[in-house]
C-alpha cells in the first residue's frame, strides 16, 4: 500500500518531532484521535511548505534569469548565458513597458 500522491508519507510516518512524540505516547489516546492528531500536522506543515514555495524568489523569471551576470557562467556555458540574458531583457521589458502605462 504506498501513501497518497499529495502526501508522501502515511500519518504514522510523519516526523512530529521528539518531544510532541514523547508526549504523544505517554498520553492515553484513542488510535483514532492520535491519527486525527497526526492528520492534523501533516495539513500544517503542507500548508507551511505551500506558503514558502508561493512566497519563494525562484517563481520569479528574473530570479531565474539574473544568473546571465555571473561572469564564470558566461565563460563556461555561452549558450545557457545568452539564453537567460534574453529572458531578462525579455522579463525587463515586460515589466518596463507595464510599469509605464499605468
Amino acid at each position: 500500500m504506498s501513501p497518497p500522491e499529495d502526501n508522501w508519507c502515511f500519518y504514522k510516518e510523519v516526523d512530529i518531532g521528539i518531544v510532541a512524540s514523547k508526549v504523544l505516547a505517554a498520553v492515553s489516546l484513542s488510535d483514532l484521535e492520535r491519527m486525527k492528531f497526526r492528520m492534523q500536522c501533516i495539513e500544517f506543515l503542507s500548508a507551511t511548505v505551500a506558503k514558502l514555495v508561493d512566497r519563494c524568489p525562484l517563481k520569479y523569471g528574473i530570479v531565474r534569469a539574473v544568473p546571465c551576470l555571473v561572469p564564470s557562467t558566461v565563460a563556461n556555458h555561452q549558450v545557457l548565458a545568452e539564453r537567460r540574458m534574453t529572458n531578462l531583457a525579455q522579463t525587463l521589458y515586460h515589466y518596463i513597458g507595464t510599469d509605464s502605462r499605468q
